[in-house]
């Protein structure tokens, strides 16, 4: 793998409390659910994306359906069996999974954001790699809606071990929000693409824009 790779992390290994089932397996536009960012990931410019799961050696029905005949060039899985202890030890994993695939950065995708468009991924990409080249040290690529930062977000290698110290449910947008660091915000105005599903009544407003 070349060097200074862009890395996904792909948080894949929550427990649809909320959902009472396991939301990423449920069919949206004929396919299931979480394979949707998932194929955005893999189309984009990511050189890899790393699918976080509870139990990589049991891959989840909506990775063996959408996914069987994939050659996982550009993606594979990692195991995270403590991932009920909160989001952040999903990132953790990842993070220790990407640091010996000499990054440059990651860019932090979330399984249940159907909508994300591999446009939008690479928008990020390219704003981090432009800012790279002429040695303007960035820390964080955001996406925002309306003046709130949603995923993805693309952390540069020096955050890597702030990324670590999160504890609990604490995600990674808390490292922007803190407002100390050095970044670039970029705005969209479609609500869609930031829309994540996390209960049955999401999941029926997402069905709704499919049809619409």
């Amino acid at each position: 793998m070349k060097k200074d790779n862009i890395i996904g992390i792909y948080l894949a290994a929550g427990s649809s409390s909320r959902m009472g089932k396991n939301k990423l397996a449920l069919p949206l536009k004929g396919k299931p659910l979480g394979s949707l960012a998932l194929t955005t990931a893999v189309r984009s410019k990511l050189d890899h994306t790393l699918v976080v799961v509870r139990q990589a050696e049991e891959p989840p029905a909506w990775i063996k359906t959408e996914f069987s005949g994939n050659s996982r060039n550009n993606w594979s899985f990692v195991s995270c069996p403590n991932a009920g202890q909160g989001m952040s030890s999903s990132l953790k994993c990842g993070v220790k999974a990407a640091l010996g695939m000499e990054a440059a950065a990651l860019l932090i995708m979330l399984a249940d954001q159907p909508f994300i468009q591999a446009g939008m991924v690479n928008h990020l990409i390219a704003e981090f790699q432009k800012r790279s080249a002429s040695r303007d040290q960035i820390e964080f690529v955001a996406s925002s809606f309306k003046g709130e930062i949603l995923p993805p977000i693309l952390f540069a290698k020096s955050i890597f071990p702030l990324l670590l110290k999160l504890e609990g449910d604490q995600g990674a947008r808390k490292l922007v929000r803190e407002g100390s660091r050095r970044g670039v915000f970029r705005a969209y105005d479609d609500w869609r693409l930031f829309y994540d599903i996390d209960t049955k009544e999401d999941y029926e407003k997402a069905r709704g824009c499919t049809n619409g």
